[in-house]
């Protein structure tokens, strides 16, 4: 959702159902990874397949919202 932060370890690899931050068709997408497909959290998103111009570049380990005002340290 707007404003959300969402922390990422670097890792060009994710285990099956993971949250992942990836590279694909020069588009940054945010997705988990199931069967080979590419699933977005939004339904309005089709999901995509895990093709060979996919690049993985971590892995989502938290997520945070709600946080009030501009400033995050």
């Amino acid at each position: 959702l707007e404003g959300d932060l969402l922390l990422v370890k670097k890792s060009a690899a994710a285990p099956e159902g993971a949250t992942v931050v990836l590279e694909q068709q020069a588009k940054l997408l945010v997705r988990s990874v199931s069967g080979g497909m590419l699933l977005p959290a939004n339904p309005e998103y089709p999901p995509r397949p895990l093709s060979e111009d996919t690049r993985i570049l971590g892995r989502a380990v938290a997520l945070i919202r709600g946080l009030s005002g501009e400033q995050v340290i």
